[in-house]
């Protein structure tokens, strides 16, 4: 059955209120302490990434902050945060990873991949998108240091 037909249906109108309190448990206590897992992996990995993608609901530009790093038992990745802002400009956007990155205390060094935005601040990061994109991006910057004979 649909969730939506299963909550407007009159028989069921009173788990809603049950399901509304089980979301903010949810939110205020789970969510929470995931994040917080995810981030004590991360502060034990040598290298980490940050990926995010705008999406648009309504007037409201939504922002899942997602991160990737080598764990013991491979790559694992997470979501750290999820930011609304109704801004679009890149100047917005680089706030909105600053505020995420200085929130969660992720040490900005080890970064391995961010947009270009952050070139100014960290000249060394190099702009990654897909898995192609990266390996065309470090082959490109990196084979002029390379020892190759």
């Amino acid at each position: 059955m649909d969730t939506v037909m299963f909550l407007n249906n009159v028989q069921f109108t009173w788990l809603k209120p049950c399901l509304n309190h089980l979301q903010q448990l949810l939110n205020h206590y789970h969510v929470p302490y995931f994040t917080c897992k995810i981030l004590d992996e991360v502060s034990k990995a040598r290298f980490h990434s940050i990926s995010f993608d705008a999406s648009n609901k309504g007037n409201t530009k939504t922002y899942p902050f997602v991160i990737q790093y080598l764990s013991d038992v491979g790559v694992k990745r997470g979501l750290i945060d999820f930011l609304e802002d109704s801004h679009e400009a890149a100047l917005d956007i680089f706030k909105n990873i600053i505020k995420v990155i200085d929130d969660h205390q992720l040490n900005i060094y080890n970064l391995t991949s961010i947009g270009t935005v952050l070139k100014d601040r960290l000249p060394h990061i190099l702009k990654g998108n897909c898995y192609a994109h990266v390996l065309h991006n470090g082959v490109k910057h990196a084979h002029d240091i390379l020892k190759c004979e």
